[in-house]
């Protein structure tokens, strides 16, 4: 009579059927549920244990007598689904946060690059900290005085670099004449050359490595980022970082 309305609720035929056959009995032993539906009594048990979890039925055992369930009142299933709608509200924007990653994922399905994007404070510091899963060395341009500008940024690239070091990355950075007086105190780890600031006039930094290229962009203290994952584009990048270096 109800089954397709229970269907909705439940996403389960027989879960369905069970609370159909309730509505009308109103209150069943196992037993009788299994023989009114044609179900057998181990499939009947599981599901009569799901919708008592889901709050659907209720369990009655006596001491001394065969239990049996009881669908609760139909006005109190009007709850359940304003429960349902709740958590399917939180997993929707659980889903829209993480969509940005579903795409480069599904992105990989294809030849196009794969393509992130990143803004703000956290995304400056998640661009950076992926480069730390390399186990090659990192290829840099970077405006370091732009950086300096901002207190939230050089306090995030500082943690970068400590664990950069700690993990024996190596890293080439070709900055700005202007920015190299930052790097006094360098590392096995590290090494800096630098160009004239007539060539490096852009607020931004590159990050060449493991097949990935990414750009970060700061203006007016907000950072955006944008990491691409692409060998094509990976090897162009390299090459044109490796004539710079081998010039400087």
């Amino acid at each position: 009579m109800f089954k397709d309305i229970f269907l909705s609720l439940t996403d389960d035929k027989n879960q369905s059927e069970i609370l159909d056959l309730l509505a009308q009995k109103r209150e069943l032993k196992a037993s009788e549920i299994a023989k009114q539906i044609n179900r057998p009594r181990t499939v009947i048990y599981r599901d009569l244990d799901k919708l008592t979890q889901k709050k659907l039925l209720v369990k009655n055992q006596s001491k001394g007598k065969i239990t049996t369930y009881k669908i609760i009142h139909p006005e109190k299933i009007v709850d359940y689904y304003e429960k349902k709608e709740e958590e399917l509200k939180r997993e929707k924007k659980n889903y829209l946060k993480n969509l940005p990653d579903i795409i480069s994922a599904y992105s990989l399905a294809s030849p196009r690059p794969k393509i992130k994007y990143f803004e703000d404070r956290e995304g400056f510091k998640k661009i950076l900290w992926d480069t730390l899963e390399t186990k090659n060395e990192i290829l840099t341009f970077s405006d370091s005085q732009v950086i300096r500008k901002h207190y939230a940024l050089v306090k995030i690239n500082n943690e970068y670099k400590k664990e950069r070091i700690k993990r024996k990355i190596k890293k080439r950075i070709i900055v700005p004449k202007g920015a190299k007086k930052y790097f006094k105190k360098l590392n096995e780890f590290t090494k800096i050359k630098a160009l004239d600031e007539d060539f490096f006039a852009f607020n931004s930094s590159v990050q060449i490595y493991d097949g990935k290229v990414s750009f970060q962009s700061i203006e007016k203290g907000k950072a955006i980022g944008v990491l691409i994952e692409d060998k094509n584009i990976f090897r162009m990048m390299k090459l044109l970082f490796e004539v710079t270096w081998g010039k400087l």
